[in-house]
């Protein structure tokens, strides 16, 4: 599950997948900031998914 408060500036939340950390510099730098009305990005890494399901 994924929430998200909005607070007095707009922002848009997305989930991308990409292979490895090196692929995610390279959209981060020359797609997604560069995207025409992008001001900031913030990014955060998942360290480990969690299931309900047992192991």
């Amino acid at each position: 599950m994924c929430a998200s408060r909005q607070s007095a500036r707009p922002f848009i939340r997305d989930r991308v997948e990409v292979a490895d950390l090196s692929a995610y510099e390279d959209f981060h730098a020359h797609q997604l900031a560069s995207l025409p009305g992008v001001a900031t990005v913030t990014s955060y890494v998942t360290l480990k998914t969690l299931s309900a399901d047992p192991v």
